[in-house]
């Protein structure tokens, strides 16, 4: 099973790759590295509020929507 950041950087992965973003595109536009964006999508860098509204705005998502998919996908059994 996955872990709560893992479910987190999944599905920051899918809305990245939605937006047509590379992990470099978005490593440049938020002004980290590569790794560190690679980190937050395979949850193994925890991800903060700030940063995570601050990704989902370069994707085109809310925050509170894909913390909702994440939360109730749990609930779920997704």
């Amino acid at each position: 099973m996955l872990t709560f950041d893992q479910r987190i950087g999944k599905k920051l992965q899918e809305a990245r790759e939605k937006a047509g973003l590379s992990l470099r595109d978005v490593a440049e536009r938020y002004q980290k590295s590569y790794t560190t964006i690679y980190a937050y999508e395979t949850g193994r860098n925890g991800i903060n509020v700030s940063v995570l509204k601050d990704l989902c705005n370069i994707y085109g998502v809310n925050y509170l929507d894909l913390l909702n998919q994440v939360y109730y996908g749990e609930k779920l059994g997704r």
